[in-house]
């Protein structure tokens, strides 16, 4: 049962780069996005992807954990915004 618990920390330990990592992407994203507010069209965010893709991407790092339900559905919420 020990090492159990000991396999489950190091996991989660391992779990906490991608989480920053994808954090990082994603805010990178949004704040170039932000930075750039003006007109145009609705499709493209301003990195150069569609909202689809932002979107793709943002799933992508959910199902492999990078990224907690609720930042998900946050950082979700913004691209959609956009």
């Amino acid at each position: 049962m020990y090492r159990e618990a000991e396999t489950t920390e190091v996991t989660a330990a391992a779990r906490r780069p991608l989480r920053m990592l994808a954090a990082a992407v994603v805010a990178m994203g949004l704040a170039t996005g932000l930075a750039a507010c003006g007109g145009g069209d609705d499709s493209v965010a301003v990195d150069g992807r569609t909202k689809g893709e932002a979107l793709t991407d943002m799933k992508g790092a959910y199902d492999k954990g990078a990224i907690t339900p609720d930042e998900y559905e946050e950082q979700r919420e913004e691209i959609l915004d956009e």
